[in-house]
């Protein structure tokens, strides 16, 4: 793994009867399911918009990894950053998990806690809801259908890792990008800005761009409870609000899809499995991958987060395109490992 100091410039009723109906209830909606997916996969045409392509290939594709339910972050996307660019896509998981919340070993997991019986209301109202998000998804694919991306898949939080993972398998499928930066769907997103930024990163095979690179606690109890890996400290891994890699990490990431371990969260997944891995790759750390302040109108930022509320979307586009910013030129430098 290769480290370097140089700088470039930078332009996630009874127990029987319950059973019965949980039963019943998974067969239809998984069939359900799979028709929409199926639809949803006959819908979709690939497209690649001229102002994103450059020499005849995109140079970014961005993936938002969100929740099925989250139609408003969605559509807040849509109506801001993501206006006018063809090449951001949303990736979702094919199907909700069939258990309540309340019901699960964690919320954030899809695994039902055997120790607590489901009242038939809940079922009952957990079943609406499912019905609920479905016809929404679906009515979605109808207007939206060219960036969303349906992916196989129980739709979780602690399945971010896999999403991740599909997520490359299929823009490497569906686009000719040259670099993939995800993102969570409560981000802003400079799109042209993040493009020449990418461009102008000229570092060889094996490309890794975040806000920094740096060594975790592991935690043992709450949302980001990890419980697969040993030691007690994680390798370093991405901080900021996004990261984006090269098609060829992409690639490696999609090809071994199902040999890399799944841990708790995307980001330090993804930092373990290259750890762990062969490759020789370029940790490249931006101060244009903003962390936390949200601070859209500081002009050396591309990619904002977190916690980016519809009016906020809506507030930072108008101040970057109708007030306009200076692109001032950040500063990338190879991380050290």
């Amino acid at each position: 793994r290769r480290s370097r100091d140089f700088a470039v410039p930078l332009d996630e009723t009874s127990m029987a009867t319950s059973r019965s109906k949980i039963l019943a209830l998974s067969v239809l909606l998984t069939g359900a399911m799979l028709f929409f997916k199926l639809a949803g996969d006959e819908l979709h045409s690939r497209q690649v918009s001229t102002s994103d392509v450059h020499s005849g290939t995109e140079t970014i594709a961005v993936l938002v990894l969100t929740s099925r339910s989250h139609k408003t972050q969605r559509d807040s996307i849509r109506q801001s950053w993501a206006k006018g660019h063809s090449n951001v896509y949303f990736v979702i998981g094919d199907r909700d998990c069939l258990t309540p919340p309340n019901y699960r070993t964690s919320p954030v997991v899809c695994m039902p806690d055997l120790q607590k019986r489901i009242p038939t209301l809940d079922i009952l109202a957990w079943q609406a809801e499912l019905r609920k998000i479905e016809g929404e998804i679906n009515a979605e694919l109808q207007q939206n259908r060219q960036d969303m991306w349906l992916v196989n898949m129980e739709d979780s939080y602690r399945g971010l890792a896999r999403k991740l993972k599909l997520a490359y398998e299929r823009a490497i499928i569906e686009t000719d990008a040259s670099w993939f930066l995800k993102v969570d769907d409560d981000t802003y997103v400079d799109v042209p800005l993040t493009t020449k930024i990418l461009q102008d990163a000229k570092f060889g095979q094996n490309r890794f761009v975040a806000n920094s690179f740096r060594p975790g606690a592991v935690l043992r109890a709450g949302k980001w409870a990890e419980h697969a890996f040993d030691e007690d400290i994680y390798p370093s891994y991405p901080h900021g609000a996004g990261h984006a890699i090269t098609r060829d990490l992409a690639t490696y990431v999609s090809l071994h899809k199902n040999s890399l371990f799944e841990y708790q969260g995307e980001d330090v997944s993804m930092g373990i499995w290259i750890h762990q891995g062969p490759l020789e790759v370029d940790f490249i750390s931006s101060v244009a991958f903003e962390g936390h302040d949200g601070n859209c109108e500081n002009a050396s930022r591309a990619v904002i987060g977190h916690d980016i509320s519809h009016k906020k979307m809506l507030s930072c586009k108008h101040f970057r395109d109708i007030e306009g910013i200076s692109r001032n030129v950040p500063i990338m430098r190879a991380s050290a490992r």
